[in-house]
């Protein structure tokens, strides 16, 4: 036990600047109904205390899958193909419950919040610690450190961290498969690749991000021809889910997919584009390119067209190569199929790949200013990133967190009850 706490405090001391880089983006997010951002629709989790308040239409949704799980889908199944993050909520939560039972009575709001909330900050930890491992590892610490500052003080790192949603991970999961599939190519077993990969599924299970595991499928299974693995993974991944879909059944729930069976992602790809015409399909597609191109500019705006100033430096150029240029290319072109298969073009849908734009663009950024003598600058740089950053949630007028107007969506009984901040069982 003394070991394992020495290892915990050891690890601690090891990544406090990206713990604190993640416990500031959550106190940001917690506290944002004070900058205003969706004055017109909120859901407060407290009347007077403008703490965790929500500004996305799905949070009371996402939240009660996680209270109530799993006894909400029976009322609500919108969520049901989304299990990790409903479990992680009631578990946390109930186990904080139990632990400060003899202490104070937590209800249902007070134990969801803090489940929620808990599993999100996980996924972004352990994803900043991810970026921060792989980006040192192929350049610098330097480099590292400032690619977690800019990737997670994002808007869309901000406005998601204390979110009751899942769209975060959009980002963040990229970030931790290719963390783990560089650890598993440095050092092969078949017990890794099965844990990974069931690791994985249970990753999926929280949102559906498959652009960079389908990228490592190609990479592995075409270039460098690991069939077996490339297969088993790809089957091993799948367990978390035929669990689940097991004990739906058993439950007597039904199961609903609700971006498949509502908006018919992926499935169009099979149902409407081989029966269109030659000149229509080319058009879709040439379509879809430039709305993805727009996409790219909206999320990453001028680190968009820093990156590729990058490969000037001669490091990136040993960084790159065959193996990471065909990985890379692979990576971008699957970020694209994902988003032609969803018919999705939100501005959030690219962020896929701020693993590759950020640290490229920091890179330049860096060797233009130790060119010309300006290292310091990065300091204020970043400050005013993250103001900007800051800014860009305000609406005006500015409207004090009171007179917000309190909204829910949806007529069942457990979104009713959230009114007032008060959640009753």
């Amino acid at each position: 036990m003394k070991g394992i706490l020495k290892g915990i405090l050891k690890g601690l001391l090891k990544y406090r600047f990206i713990i604190l880089i993640t416990v500031s983006v959550f106190f940001i997010s917690a506290n944002i109904a004070w900058l205003n951002p969706r004055p017109d629709f909120v859901i407060k989790t407290h009347e007077k205390i403008p703490l965790f308040w929500q500004y996305n239409v799905d949070s009371s949704h996402e939240f009660l899958s996680g209270a109530y799980f799993p006894e909400y889908y029976e009322q609500n199944n919108l969520r049901i193909n989304r299990p990790t993050y409903a479990f992680g909520t009631r578990f946390i939560g109930e186990t904080v419950g139990f632990a400060l039972s003899p202490f104070v009575k937590l209800n249902i709001l007070a134990k969801g919040i803090i489940g929620y909330i808990s599993i999100k900050f996980i996924f972004y930890l352990f994803g900043a610690i991810c970026l921060y491992e792989i980006i040192k590892k192929y350049l610098n610490e330097k480099i590292a450190l400032l690619s977690v500052i800019i990737t997670f003080f994002h808007p869309h790192s901000i406005e998601f961290a204390t979110t009751f949603n899942s769209s975060e991970l959009q980002f963040i999961i990229p970030i931790i498969i290719i963390y783990l599939f560089l650890n598993l190519a440095k050092e092969y077993s078949l017990k890794k690749n099965i844990i990974y990969s069931l690791l994985l599924g249970l990753i999926m299970l929280a949102k559906q991000t498959y652009a960079v595991y389908l990228a490592i499928l190609l990479f592995s299974f075409f270039y460098k021809k690991k069939y077996k693995e490339s297969v088993l993974s790809g089957f091993i991944h799948l367990v978390p889910l035929l669990v689940w879909l097991l004990f739906i059944k058993i439950s007597g729930l039904e199961y609903w997919n609700h971006e498949v069976q509502a908006y018919g992602m992926g499935v169009w790809l099979f149902a409407e584009l081989p029966f269109m015409n030659p000149i229509d399909i080319i058009q879709v597609v040439t379509s879809s390119v430039i709305d993805w191109l727009i996409v790219l500019i909206k999320y990453f705006h001028i680190f968009i067209f820093l990156a590729p100033f990058a490969f000037m430096n001669d490091k990136i150029k040993n960084i790159f190569n065959k193996n990471t240029t065909i990985f890379s290319l692979l990576f971008i072109f699957s970020v694209w199929l994902q988003i032609f298969a969803s018919r999705s073009y939100a501005w959030y849908m690219s962020s896929d790949i701020a693993i590759l734009i950020f640290p490229l663009a920091i890179l330049a950024i860096y060797a233009v200013l130790k060119k010309y003598n300006l290292k310091k600058a990065i300091i204020p740089l970043t400050g005013l990133y993250i103001i900007l950053s800051l800014i860009s949630f305000i609406n005006l007028p500015w409207i004090h967190p009171y007179d917000q107007i309190n909204k829910l969506e949806g007529k069942d009984e457990k979104i009713e009850s959230i009114k007032g901040g008060v959640l009753t069982e």
